[in-house]
């Protein structure tokens, strides 16, 4: 998309679900160019966005929990910096990670100006528009904001003034969402991808919130049993302390996100859109546990064996990430080339769309030989050298052999990834006649 633009504003009239706006502008001023690392190109500047969004957020969880106490702050910390999907999406260059930055900004200014400051309502009109811009699921943060705030103002100032603050506060997100909504999500296509029960994907989040193996089942029971469990005893505990705040955190994290659910009722539905809530369920879980950490005798060792049973589930999958990252797309395919001694190299492969657009993206930075995908549709009988297949799933064990028009090809590599976010590439060579 940053390569198809002419200008900025091109960026606002793709109408694409993985047009993730703000990230695409950062993308079209960084250009497309990639760094050669060991001869392989490497997309760090592209990154570089979400990485830094990454880190600030990990301050930004940090400032929020701090106004309770030490133990709850590092415990958050904690829980938000090994945290699986938050380390993978910060590293991602797309706009999960700057999304979640101004989710925690957009709160803090909210928070500080119930609290009375007058100076946060310009930064929060600044925030809460970006975010939009990074990501739309940003609407379960602010329409708990809203509401929140809302029943503060009128709880601290009355009807009237409160309608007057409240109104002060959300005018420029108000209008700036009714904007994005009539000339950007009214119109978007969405790309498509595998279509999947929305209690799936309920199970699916809980277990990447927790860390757990997503093996779904049973599994996934016990990971979102575990996770209302501690939210139910964060919020009973926050209540006590801070009446009205837990209105925010149930509705952000849990009723907002159900009601989108049942009302749009979306054909695609995967656990990132979802991944705005994680810092807030953190915060909440950093609360419980907290509280936890407290009780005399039996509190700490509960603490201390729910904090390492998180920590040893994330840190497996983080390392995974360090050790296969999202794929081996270009390590394949400078293989592939290597190892064909014609100038021509001919490729297909199980799934046209993902292999064809993942292929077309990386050869060209293989500029030596020309290299040709062969799609379902457009063959005509012709005959690959290379076929790809790939896998989703990190537990699948490829066949030896595969046959296409009547060619035996062998298994010459495995190429794996670390999970969420890619797919396994297996790579055959069509056997010598």
């Amino acid at each position: 998309f940053s390569r198809q633009i002419d200008s900025p504003l091109g960026a606002f009239g793709l109408n694409h679900d993985n047009n993730h706006i703000l990230n695409t502008l950062y993308l079209y001023i960084v250009g497309g160019e990639p760094f050669f690392l060991g001869g392989r190109p490497t997309f760090i500047p592209h990154r570089l966005f979400s990485v830094v969004s990454g880190v600030v957020s990990l301050f930004l969880v940090w400032k929020i929990a701090s106004r309770r106490g030490r133990v709850e702050a590092f415990t958050a910390l904690i829980l938000a910096g090994l945290s699986y999907p938050l380390v993978i999406y910060s590293s991602e260059a797309r706009g999960y990670a700057p999304e979640i930055m101004f989710a925690l900004a957009s709160f803090l200014f909210v928070q500080a100006r119930l609290s009375g400051s007058r100076l946060s309502a310009p930064f929060f009109w600044a925030c809460a528009p970006l975010a939009f811009l990074s990501h739309s699921s940003f609407i379960y943060i602010y329409a708990a904001l809203f509401v929140w705030s809302a029943l503060e103002e009128v709880k601290n100032n009355g009807v009237l003034t409160g309608a007057k603050r409240l109104a002060f506060l959300h005018l420029v997100p108000v209008v700036f969402s009714a904007l994005y909504y009539m000339f950007f999500l009214k119109g978007m296509v969405y790309g498509g991808g595998e279509v999947g029960g929305a209690w799936k994907e309920v199970l699916l989040t809980a277990l990447m919130a927790a860390g757990a193996p997503s093996s779904g089942g049973p599994t996934g029971v016990a990971a979102l049993a575990a996770i209302l469990l501690l939210s139910a005893s964060g919020l009973i505990r926050m209540r006590k302390a801070s009446p009205g705040q837990p209105v925010f955190y149930i509705l952000a994290i849990f009723i907002v996100p159900a009601i989108i659910i049942v009302v749009m009722k979306p054909e695609f539905l995967y656990f990132r859109y979802f991944l705005v809530c994680f810092p807030f369920l953190y915060l909440l879980a950093a609360h419980a546990l907290s509280g936890l950490y407290q009780k005399p005798v039996w509190g700490k060792p509960v603490f201390f064996v729910v904090m390492a049973v998180f920590c040893v589930l994330n840190i497996k999958s983080d390392f995974d990430l360090v050790k296969y990252g999202r794929g081996s797309y270009s390590e394949a395919l400078g293989y592939i080339v290597k190892e064909t001694p014609r100038s021509e190299v001919t490729v297909a492969g199980d799934h046209d769309f993902r292999n064809k657009l993942v292929l077309g993206f990386y050869s060209g930075f293989f500029t030596g030989k020309r290299i040709a995908y062969f799609d379902k549709e457009s063959r005509d009988g012709s005959v690959p050298d290379w076929i790809i297949n790939h896998s989703v799933d990190r537990a699948y064990r490829p066949p030896e052999y595969v046959f296409d028009s009547g060619y035996r090809f062998t298994l010459k590599k495995s190429y794996g990834f670390a999970g969420v976010s890619g797919w396994s590439w297996f790579v055959y060579k069509k056997d010598a006649q």
